[in-house]
């Protein structure tokens, strides 16, 4: 009879260890797989940010708070340059089509128009275009002109965002308009270059949903 030496088992040993490791080896379990739930959304950024303004009786002090402003009615903000021919076009329709008067007579919703490319733009610049009442494009609500120090910060946590305003919202392009509800959360965004009703339509229809909840 022959026997086993001693190195022999300690082989038969490590084959059978590894047998049954390899199958569970960085597993749970036998079939379980880890799932992540899809019901998991990240919260939306509330953004809120203090911003100077062309300081014309129209534009409610020499500073806007957005944070502030929020807790009268929500906002529609719309992101102009004085050189945009579709910036003008929704400015004149917001006006001319009445729209701006009934939002404002009504306390639903403010507008605020605010200065996007302040790098190579200046503040004298919109209110030769949007701030002189004998323009064309001039504009009956505040003028937002932030310069190199304002900043958008995180509402929930209070940290600043980023080195601009624009930056915080993604850089949009003119014209674009948001909507930004009282709880700072931006709702509903339009980019179409020229005014266009439907969009309108679409403001109103959130409006009305407000107004029912």
């Amino acid at each position: 009879m022959e026997f086993l030496h001693l190195s022999d088992i300690m082989k038969i040993h490590l084959w059978i260890s590894i047998i049954f490791l390899i199958p569970t080896s960085g597993c749970l379990g036998w079939g379980e797989e880890m799932e992540v739930s899809s019901d998991i959304q990240e919260e939306p950024l509330r953004i809120v940010f203090e911003s100077p303004t062309l300081d014309r009786s129209e534009d409610l002090g020499a500073t806007v708070n957005l944070d502030e402003q929020l807790r009268t009615s929500p906002v529609l903000l719309m992101w102009v340059s004085p050189h945009c021919g579709g910036c003008h076009n929704w400015t004149q329709n917001i006006i001319n089509e009445g729209h701006y008067d009934r939002w404002n007579d009504s306390n639903q919703l403010q507008l605020l128009t605010i200065h996007r490319y302040i790098e190579f733009e200046d503040s004298e610049s919109m209110m030769e275009v949007y701030g002189n009442q004998s323009s064309s494009e001039y504009t009956p609500w505040p003028i937002l002109v932030p310069d190199a120090n304002s900043r958008a910060i995180n509402l929930d946590s209070g940290m600043i965002l980023s080195d601009s305003i624009s930056e915080a919202f993604d850089n949009p392009r003119t014209p674009s308009l948001f909507f930004i509800n009282q709880q700072a959360e931006i709702i509903w965004k339009a980019e179409s270059y020229f005014y266009d009703e439907l969009e309108i339509q679409e403001i109103d229809n959130i409006l009305e949903q407000q107004l029912e909840s």
